[in-house]
């Protein structure tokens, strides 16, 4: 999905956002006033619907974000030994690391 379709989706997505929020307030508008039941249960269905294409919408956005892969990270970063599991070689304690040389540069120039 280009740049400027995801932006227009998020246009939309605030423009849906900015209609539930005002419909909101009319249905709390409508149960303070006593208003008929008939009409509070139209306006709480409308509003539900402005939510699900909401929702709708929002689900299509999340699904362009690329999903964070831990398992890769990790492999990454003990490849580039930025940390090494200590006592791995020693059959020890497992979960516990050492910074190894690059991440001690960072340690140290930061």
């Amino acid at each position: 999905m280009s740049t400027e379709e995801e932006s227009k989706m998020q246009d939309e997505l605030d423009a849906l956002n900015a209609k539930i929020t005002k419909h909101g307030s009319e249905v709390r508008q409508l149960k303070k006033d006593g208003a008929a039941a008939d009409a509070i249960d139209e306006a709480i269905k409308a509003l539900q619907a402005l939510k699900i294409s909401a929702a709708d919408l929002q689900g299509k956005l999340q699904a362009n974000v690329p999903q964070f892969n831990r398992k890769s990270f990790d492999d990454l970063v003990v490849r580039k030994m930025f940390v090494v599991p200590s006592f791995e070689i020693h059959g020890g304690v497992k979960g516990l690391f050492d910074l190894g040389p690059p991440a001690c540069g960072l340690k140290v120039s930061g």
